[in-house]
């Protein structure tokens, strides 16, 4: 889960390199905000 997806994408950038995404999705609980919440499903290889 991340709240920065600045932040999701540089951790993603290291972690793809030992595991796949399998699954993500976007969570938006602030209505009319610029905020969001981002989920990632990884597996190892």
């Amino acid at each position: 889960i991340s709240c920065n997806p600045e932040t999701l994408a540089d951790n993603l950038a290291t972690l793809t390199l030992t595991h796949d995404i399998v699954r993500s999705a976007l969570f938006d609980q602030f209505p009319f905000t610029h905020h969001i919440e981002s989920g990632v499903i990884l597996k190892k290889r």
